[in-house]
């Protein structure tokens, strides 16, 4: 789960940034996730039992709310079971098509945990972009610290290699 700055002004007090790759996770990463509002971070390859390791910090059954923001299904199954009963994961991360993402009965009947998938963040564009560019322009959406590097079109492939092995968080393909 990832939550910023927004949910911890409302009083929202589970935070936890994750690495993508439980055995070597990116120089920096749980850094930027502390930088976006974390105030606990757990990497998984130095925790035996992930989930046990979030029930601990919460002091409860588990989050809430998880957010999957990664795309595969070990990190669904993560993200769900992290989320305590009653609780919702939301799956942002783009899967490949194909790909299945699924809860057990226990998951379901006993726990009443929801799975939802968010597709572009379920934004309406018409209404949430605008509000957007507000927010940014206000100082209050902080978007420059989620952009890694600039690229220019003839480095679109090499954009999308650091991003797949969890070396950059974003590029952004600047036109001359």
């Amino acid at each position: 789960m990832r939550r910023g700055r927004p949910q911890r002004r409302a009083g929202s007090r589970d935070f936890r940034g994750e690495p993508r790759d439980r055995d070597r996770p990116p120089a920096g990463q749980l850094e930027h996730a502390r930088t976006f509002g974390a105030t606990e971070v757990v990497n998984p390859a130095e925790e035996a039992d992930l989930a046990a390791r979030v029930r601990e910090i919460v002091g409860k059954g588990g989050v809430d709310y998880a957010f999957e923001v990664v795309g595969l299904p070990q990190t669904v199954r993560q993200a769900t079971d992290i989320t305590g009963r009653g609780g919702s994961t939301y799956v942002v991360g783009k899967m490949k098509p194909g790909t299945g993402a699924a809860l057990t009965a226990d998951d379901l009947l006993r726990g009443n945990k929801k799975l939802s998938g968010v597709f572009m963040g379920a934004t309406v564009a018409e209404i949430d972009i605008p509000l957007y560019t507000r927010l940014y322009r206000q100082g209050r959406l902080n978007l420059d610290d989620l952009v890694s590097e600039t690229i220019t079109l003839d480095q679109v492939n090499d954009g999308y290699a650091k991003l797949g092995i969890g070396e950059t968080a974003r590029s952004v393909v600047v036109f001359d």
